[in-house]
């Protein structure tokens, strides 16, 4: 009599479904209950954390898209899992980990994303809401765009990521932002040129722009703010750190194969200026922060870093027209250019808890200055705060 044979495998089965279950629901809890940090030294940028939702936020769904970075933000052991993905990333040869590109020459550029977001939807409207506000009022307003590193560093760019790509994606992001109805200024070209002649206008571990590649912005704005741009030999260079590991190198979880320098542009009279935080009332020591070159986040040499509210004035000039600069952090190496020629009201939505609208009532401002990189605009929803 032939055996009867039982089914194999269904039991283990079970388990390992239960077992997948519970590590699932542990990790899930984990990040809900776990201390949530706010802010990242490595990666030198605000994480994600609970809020409860608004009503549009639900129907409109951008509150999914905010539960998505709040689990990729505070996930347990993140920075080591990380880390550990990105040396069996480039043990088996592949060019990418974390969203961060391993570019030729040393650059780690981060992947740019989808420009046909909500998010980016919303900001252009609320940003042509703004702009009928300002015109209404008599204030010119220009925007200053900023590209990513993947655009200005197109010729660094993983051969494969270079060759299948679609770029059709990113390239809708810049029409659509040439597309709006007050002055737009791309430095697209000028930050592509400087670095083909052997400049570096991008840093290879971050994904700022450098001091020069500021620099050469705030030469391509100026007709738009009708201001004539100082010559670079009017600065004074100084390199204040060559050892610069910043947000792409952190997120990708990887050794550099070169840091970066810190430059800044030095020139005479600066220290005339007062730079004073409107929210605390504290007043900073100049443009620079030189403590935090001692730290992990070496950018925030400009300024500090970012704050919601402050201004930059030169009182011993009582004529200087006045600018509203709508910023992030893009703006903190550009800030001291733009000082030479206005007494700055600098505004960052993303710290600043109320309206623009209420600045404009209460302040008398010559021109209007939104600089902002497109990943901005793209992923940050504070800038719809523009249309209140």
């Amino acid at each position: 009599m032939e055996k009867e044979t039982k089914p194999m495998g269904r039991g283990s089965d079970r388990w390992l479904i239960a077992l997948a279950v519970i590590l699932l629901a542990a990790v899930g809890l984990s990040v809900m209950v776990l201390p949530k940090a706010s802010f990242s030294e490595r990666e030198n940028r605000v994480l994600t954390t609970w809020r409860a939702p608004t009503a549009e936020e639900l129907l409109t769904g951008q509150f999914a898209e905010t539960l998505r970075d709040l689990y990729a933000d505070q996930f347990p052991l993140r920075t080591t899992l990380t880390s550990w993905k990105a040396a069996a990333q480039i043990t088996l040869g592949l060019g990418e980990n974390n969203g961060i590109l391993f570019g030729k020459d040393g650059y780690l550029i981060p992947r740019p994303t989808d420009a046909e977001s909500e998010t980016f939807r919303r900001t252009l409207g609320a940003m042509e809401d703004f702009f009928a506000e300002t015109e209404g009022r008599g204030i010119p307003l220009c925007g200053l765009f900023v590209p990513r590193s993947a655009e200005v560093m197109s010729d660094c760019l993983p051969t494969l990521y270079a060759r299948f790509s679609n770029t059709s994606t990113e390239e809708s992001g810049w029409k659509a932002l040439e597309a709006c109805s007050f002055e737009t200024v791309i430095p697209l070209e000028e930050l592509r040129k400087g670095a083909r002649e052997g400049r570096q206008t991008q840093y290879r571990t971050d994904h700022h722009w450098t001091t020069y590649g500021a620099y050469l912005a705030y030469r391509a704005v100026a007709p738009a703010l009708g201001i004539v741009p100082k010559e670079e030999p009017f600065f004074r260079v100084e390199t204040v750190s060559e050892d610069f590991l910043g947000s792409s190198y952190a997120t990708a979880g990887c050794v550099a194969k070169q840091a970066d320098s810190v430059e800044l542009y030095r020139f005479e009279g600066e220290d005339r200026f007062v730079i004073r935080n409107e929210e605390t009332g504290q007043t900073l020591e100049g443009f620079y922060d030189r403590s935090a070159i001692e730290g992990a986040g070496q950018y925030e040499v400009f300024l500090g870093g970012n704050y919601g509210r402050i201004t930059v004035t030169e009182p011993a000039e009582q004529t200087r027209p006045r600018l509203l600069l709508i910023k992030d952090s893009y703006a903190n190496s550009l800030i001291p250019f733009l000082a030479l020629h206005f007494d700055l009201d600098v505004i960052d939505l993303r710290y600043y808890p109320r309206t623009v609208t209420e600045l404009l009532d209460r302040n008398s401002y010559d021109r209007v200055l939104i600089l902002q990189g497109i990943q901005t605009l793209i992923d940050e929803p504070s800038l719809a705060k523009l249309a209140r």
